[in-house]
């Protein structure tokens, strides 16, 4: 699913796995950019992704570093990251 670049696939995952974490939050960060159909809700739905996991990062402490260049053009790496 995730060997070529998927953006829907990248979508679909990320907010599913995002909503297993906490619903509420979910809907409350992605409401203005969810389903993204346009590049400007696309780009604001790949940040809200980013800061999230950011901060799961610091809470966590042993996350992989998120660098954004390589979690959304190289799907591979989004994919070892999940």
């Amino acid at each position: 699913m995730f060997d070529k670049l998927n953006r829907d696939g990248f979508h679909i995952v990320s907010y599913f796995l995002f909503q297993m974490l906490d619903q509420s939050l979910t809907k409350e960060v992605f409401k203005f950019c969810w389903p993204p159909f346009d590049q400007e809700s696309d780009t604001i739905f790949r940040k809200h992704c980013c800061e999230w996991l950011t901060r799961i990062s610091a809470e966590c402490g042993s996350f992989p570093q998120i660098v954004v260049h390589y979690l959304f053009l190289l799907a591979v790496l989004f994919t070892h990251l999940m």
